[in-house]
This record gives C-alpha cells, structure tokens and sequence, in this order.
C-alpha cells in the first residue's frame, strides 16, 4: 500500500484469530509486524522494513472475462495463478467484491489479484465450498478503506 511508510495491505482473517483477537507474536516473513487497522475484510499492517515496491490500485472496472492474476504464497511457496473474472454471483460477499472462475490455492489469502498491467484489482479472500470460484476484496473496497487511513 505504501512501502515508504512500511505499510502493507492483507485480508483481515490473515492477521486476527477466529474470535477477531490479533493473532500474537503476528509476523510477515520472519520479522515483527503490527496491526494498525482493519474492516470487515480488510487488514493495513506496519511492517519493519520494505518488502518491494508499492503496486497502484486500478482506476477502470473490471470485466467479466478479464484476466486478472492471483499472486500469493500458497502451501508455503510463492504462487502465481491466472484466472479470469467471473459473473460476480457470490452467496457471502458483497456486489463490490471480485469473483474468479477458479480457486486460489490455499494460503494465497491476503495476496494481491493484480491485472496483466500489474494493477490492484483485489485482494484474495477465499475459496467457494466447492472450490470452483474464489472470491476477492475489490478495488473499489480497498480505496474506501485505504481512504479512511488519510
């Protein structure tokens, strides 16, 4: 989100326990790290160092069938997955969250769904039950939020 400020954005599940506590000792590739905001979906993290550059969120809507591309650390291992954007028809989200016509591997939750440009389009949240779709934070979302951290 910005590197320069050491801040990074997750899903929200990724950084509190299922009670909605902040999961203890919480660190992001061995170092410490700290919570300094959620929503409902959402997580913005203070980290002790950069991790890479800061990616920009897309401004243009997403179509169905847009290729958009999953990048996360699923299983433990950096993961790269290409998946199209599907009819956005989920039981538990919400209209402005962005639908994949597949899954994402586990463990990719909190990871960026960036365009074939390298823009934001979401941040992955989870899988259906019957993993044919997963499901994603869109940009619209994650810029109310970031908004409310000006």
């Amino acid at each position: 989100v910005n590197t320069a400020a050491g801040w990074g954005l997750t899903a929200k599940h990724c950084v509190v326990d299922e009670q909605g506590k902040p999961v203890e000792n919480l660190q992001v590739n061995g170092l410490p790290t700290q919570i300094l905001k959620t929503s409902e979906s959402l997580a913005i993290v203070k980290l002790p160092t950069m991790l890479g550059p800061s990616l920009n969120i897309r401004s243009t809507k997403l179509r169905v069938g847009d290729e958009v591309i999953g990048i996360g650390y699923g299983f433990g291992y950096l993961t790269v997955v290409i998946r199209h954007v599907s009819d956005p028809k989920w039981e538990e989200g919400s209209a402005r969250d962005v639908v994949l016509d597949g899954p994402l591997v586990p463990g990719m939750s909190g990871g960026p769904i960036v365009d074939l440009d390298g823009y934001v389009v979401g941040v992955s949240q989870e899988n259906s039950p019957q993993y044919l779709l997963s499901r994603a934070c869109g940009q619209d979302e994650i810029n109310d939020f970031l908004a409310t951290m000006k």
